[in-house]
């Protein structure tokens, strides 16, 4: 049985490659969590299509960022988290 490979190094995801995710990743770090419309509106000037939506998760995911449903007042939203080891701390120090 195939083991799988990191993410990152699979040959076969374009998700891995994708020239967003280079665009993305110095725009989110520094971020708490986001949502699709805010990487695509204000990251990648692009329109909200399901399609661009799609790839930028994708992106997203192969950053290591994780989509989570939060709800505020009967109002649902995805946001994408960043990873547990990279989340900032908080300052209360």
């Amino acid at each position: 049985m195939r083991s799988l490979a990191p993410p990152g190094e699979c040959p076969y995801c374009d998700a891995c490659r994708d020239p967003w995710a280079l665009i993305m990743a110095p725009a989110i770090a520094g971020r708490s969590s986001v949502t699709l419309s805010e990487v695509l509106g204000d990251i990648l000037h692009r329109p909200n299509s399901r399609s661009n939506a799609l790839r930028a998760g994708a992106c997203l995911r192969s950053l290591g960022w994780l989509p989570r449903q939060k709800r505020a007042a009967k109002i649902r939203e995805w946001r994408f988290y960043p990873p547990p080891s990279t989340a900032q701390e908080p300052l209360d120090r």
